[in-house]
């Protein structure tokens, strides 16, 4: 009887972790920047929101100078592959984009499995450039509406780290 409780009494306290599963990626859709986190190494993260724009030179353009709630993304593909097209627009306007209007960029998703929604990669030609850029973003959130971006980061003469954190606002399915 002893040996009998002895089996059992673990199967009760067990100490099992449970993790939930992250769903497939909802990426399509047009998305306005609606926030902005900038996570510095070597001082205060600032907060951009309702219009202000961030600078950095150190990033290729367009993602430079980044106007909050008039900065676009729209991604077009499966989930994991795809074209995207990038730039400012006013809203309700003929789709004029910086970036993309010959579905000339391209994304992809990496890294990604049932516990990380894994890495945004997005390949473009900057203008007045005749060299690929290739920005590495880590999908934080993936929301019904929202998506949140990290940015790999960039950093200055220092050696301090920049990181940017995009809050994107579905506007288009």
């Amino acid at each position: 009887m002893k040996k009998y409780i002895l089996l059992i009494l673990p199967l009760l306290f067990s100490c099992e972790k449970y993790v939930v599963e992250i769903s497939d990626l909802t990426l399509s859709g047009r998305y306005v920047v609606s926030q902005i986190d900038v996570i510095y190494t070597d001082r205060p993260s600032v907060t951009f929101i309702g219009g202000q724009t961030y600078s950095n030179t150190q990033l290729p353009h367009p993602f430079n100078n980044i106007k909050v709630n008039d900065f676009y993304i729209l991604l077009e593909g499966s989930g994991f592959i795809g074209w995207f097209k990038l730039g400012r627009m006013q809203p309700y306007s003929s789709n004029m984009w910086l970036y993309g209007n010959n579905r000339e960029l391209y994304f992809d998703v990496y890294g990604n499995d049932a516990y990380n929604h894994g890495y945004l990669s997005l390949k473009y030609i900057p203008m007045n450039t005749n060299t690929f850029k290739n920005i590495i973003f880590r999908i934080e959130e993936d929301g019904l509406e929202s998506l949140k971006l990290l940015n790999t980061g960039v950093y200055d003469n220092q050696g301090n780290k920049t990181q940017v954190r995009l809050y994107l606002h579905r506007e288009h399915p």
